[in-house]
């Protein structure tokens, strides 16, 4: 399981969570039920949210692979950059 679906379930469970007690304790629900209810729910939405993080990060993943494969000067572009930076710092004069 990738890091970003761990992210996006655990805010689905803990924003289930918190919205069936704030539900349950403006219905009047026993505490108990109140507790039990959200516990549910929060489990539910981790499920939900484990399935629909990992169809972001795919997506996010595709979308990226294809811009590499449109562009892929941009990559190149920058490292060679980065190496004309590290030479110039190294081959500088020194006052």
């Amino acid at each position: 399981m990738e890091r970003e679906s761990r992210i996006i379930a655990a805010c689905f469970a803990l924003a289930a969570f918190s919205v069936a007690t704030v539900a349950g304790l403006a219905a009047g629900n026993s505490p108990l039920n109140i507790l039990i209810n959200s516990i549910i729910a929060m489990l539910v939405c981790h499920l939900v949210g484990t399935c629909a993080g990992a169809l972001l990060a795919h997506a996010a993943r595709l979308h990226v692979d294809a811009q590499k494969s449109q562009h892929p000067t941009i990559g190149d572009a920058n490292a060679s950059a980065g190496d004309a930076a590290s030479a110039g710092e190294s081959g500088g004069r020194h006052v």
